[in-house]
């Protein structure tokens, strides 16, 4: 079960436990960007020893086995899965082994990280990016818990991470999907100036591709 893409029902809040700030600058694992294929990902790509990103109200930190109660809490509602495709998790251990098993940041350097809210140390939701090596292609998505819908944390935190693939990880093209009545999901994604490329089909539902590509790469080839 995988974290789909740009999916967010309005915009999810959280219950969560707390959180240390420290352990938020200092993780176990620093993000480190995917340069395998080294004909094409160009050894650049370098995340500067930054352990984590920020924005005015949030810290983006890697998720953690730790996570795993409110990661199974967020997937409980049906509210927020509603446009995701998703099931929820059976229990809290199933939610632990996806953690466990979790590798985008070890094999590409990216994946989606868990949002904490400065001002109360919780756990929110999760945001950012995450490499499909298929379609050699990146995509934004954002999940949060209902209570923190409709009130900016999914654009600020795209944003932020749209801006860091750019700007950081060279990365010249980002994509976001969403499923067509998801107006709340696509309405992020114009916010973060993606803009419409195709239809796709979502799980045998109407889905749209969002694009949004850098200036810096615009010469390059799509993904590097």
């Amino acid at each position: 079960m995988g974290f789909p893409c740009g999916q967010e029902c309005p915009q999810p809040a959280t219950t969560a436990s707390g959180f240390d700030r420290n352990e938020a600058r200092n993780p176990q694992l620093p993000l480190v960007p995917y340069v395998s294929g080294q004909a094409k990902r160009p050894h650049k790509l370098k995340m500067k020893g930054q352990d984590y990103i920020e924005t005015e109200r949030t810290i983006l930190r890697k998720l953690r086995i730790d996570d795993a109660e409110e990661i199974f809490a967020l997937n409980l509602d049906k509210e927020v899965l509603k446009y995701t495709g998703d099931q929820p998790f059976e229990n809290i251990q199933k939610s632990k082994d996806f953690l466990t098993n979790y590798d985008q940041y070890e094999k590409y350097g990216v994946g989606r990280l868990a949002v904490i809210e400065k001002a109360t140390s919780k756990f929110i939701g999760w945001c950012g990016l995450k490499y499909n090596p298929e379609k050699d292609e990146y995509d934004i998505g954002f999940r949060f818990f209902r209570n923190y819908w409709n009130k900016g944390f999914a654009t600020e935190t795209a944003k932020r991470c749209i801006d860091y693939g750019f700007e950081e990880l060279v990365i010249a093209r980002i994509v976001g999907r969403a499923m067509k009545e998801n107006k709340a999901s696509i309405k992020v994604l114009e916010k973060i100036e993606m803009t419409f490329y195709e239809t796709f089909d979502f799980d045998g539902n109407d889905g749209v591709i969002y694009e949004r590509t850098s200036n810096f790469n615009q010469k390059r080839s799509p993904n590097r």
